[in-house]
């Protein structure tokens, strides 16, 4: 990182509010800090995110060269997240923990627009209705984990524009699932276990 990016960071830092919908936690400690939270993520002193309400980008509150994320949870009030959309920098994300009590949880653009995030973890999507978009523009993915799509309805342009995009494990839809687009862009695409 170099002078101008720490500039950058740090008056981002300063400019936005922390918000009462993001927890930053150190091991030991919550960060109610903005400044400070924005520079122990930098240090990678940041343990864990907890995402408290809906609709939360990410991106208004860490540094926009930011490119390790620590766990990410998704709260037990949370009914539709898309935390991660447009970190174009983000390159990992250490664990995703869902602890969403809702029964339709949207993850719609979750991931959109994340072009440098090569790895997503593992993570519990069994109570998810809508990955509309959740990993359009992902350029950079080649493949992801095995996801539960029982309940998804909706899967439009879930793929759209990962043109690493190698390998997908097992999907399934129901009959009346909406597909609109799902794969465009995806060039790489060998192998599609199921739909």
């Amino acid at each position: 990182m170099n002078a101008a990016d720490i500039r950058k960071s740090d008056n981002f830092a300063g400019n936005h509010r922390m918000s009462n919908d993001v927890l930053f936690y150190t091991r030991d400690n919550l960060i109610s800090d903005p400044e400070k939270a924005a520079r122990l993520l930098r240090t990678d002193s940041v343990t864990k995110i907890v995402i408290v309400s809906d609709n939360v980008e990410l991106r208004a509150l860490i540094p926009e060269q930011q490119r390790f994320l620590p766990e990410v949870v998704i709260g037990e009030n949370v009914t539709a997240c898309h935390a991660f959309l447009g970190l174009k920098n983000l390159y990992e994300i250490s664990a995703i923990s869902n602890q969403s009590r809702s029964e339709n949880l949207d993850l719609h653009y979750l991931f959109r627009g994340c072009e440098r995030l090569v790895r997503i973890p593992r993570f519990y999507t069994g109570n998810v209705t809508s990955m509309r978009g959740m990993f359009a523009n992902c350029r950079s993915l080649e493949t992801i984990p095995e996801l539960n799509t029982d309940r998804v309805t909706d899967f439009r342009i879930m793929f759209e524009h990962c043109s690493s995009l190698v390998y997908i494990p097992a999907l399934r839809a129901a009959p009346d699932a909406e597909l609109y687009g799902m794969f465009s862009g995806c060039h790489r695409l060998e192998r599609l276990q199921q739909l």
